[in-house]
């Protein structure tokens, strides 16, 4: 099997340059950055079927491409104590809240639980005066594909409280990738599986430089 997928910048293993056989979820965070799309799939993909022999694609992230973004706004004092709970991608992250805790205290902390989580594909912030209680949300890889990794994100209490929190919809990050010259990179490889992250920004067609075009590339191997 081969990823082909994004890097984040963390990532020592080049763009369009196929890895020797991954030996483990240290190696993949290694090669391709620990919050990069290609370290996702490859942790899914270990979930099912921890055998499988792969390997690695990674593709050039478009030079002006941009991060999807998305906000919560957190409103009113907990009126009791509970847990926040960050969920993503089948995973939990829960921070304690105390009874009293404030809009802004609560998403200080949860975007402190976020950024302590070094795996999580996506980093957090909140706003300065007088937005300290909107946290907002970035996702590590870049381009319009990145919007699906926070329309997936959770924040909740564990159990009713005043506070509400209210996401907001996501902002999509811009400038797509381009496949072609990882999948130029594949042609001599002999590969029979490949999970790939492109995905159709516009109408799928052989030269759009995403799944189109590979499509058309699997259709003549």
């Amino acid at each position: 099997i081969v990823i082909v997928a994004n890097k984040t910048s963390a990532g020592t293993l080049a763009t369009e340059t196929l890895s020797d056989y991954i030996d483990g979820q240290s190696t993949i965070d290694t090669l391709s950055g620990a919050r990069s799309e290609a370290r996702w799939m490859y942790f899914a993909l270990n979930l099912a079927n921890q055998t499988a022999r792969v390997r690695l694609m990674l593709v050039a992230e478009n030079v002006s491409a941009a991060a999807s973004t998305v906000t919560f706004t957190f409103v009113t004092a907990a009126d009791d104590a509970t847990d926040l709970r960050i969920d993503w991608g089948g995973l939990r992250t829960s921070v304690s809240v105390a009874s009293g805790a404030t809009a802004i205290t609560q998403a200080a902390d949860a975007a402190a639980g976020i950024t302590a989580d070094l795996n999580l594909p996506f980093t957090a912030a909140v706003g300065g005066s007088p937005n300290e209680h909107v946290l907002t949300v970035t996702s590590a890889p870049k381009g319009p594909r990145s919007a699906h990794i926070l329309g997936a994100l959770r924040i909740s209490h564990a159990k009713t409280i005043a506070t509400g929190i209210t996401k907001a919809s996501v902002s999509a990050g811009t400038g797509a990738d381009d496949f072609t010259a990882a999948l130029a990179a594949l042609e001599a490889a002999e590969i029979y599986y490949h999970a790939a992250a492109c995905t159709a920004v516009t109408g799928v067609t052989v030269t759009d430089n995403g799944v189109g075009e590979y499509i058309q590339y699997i259709r003549t191997q």
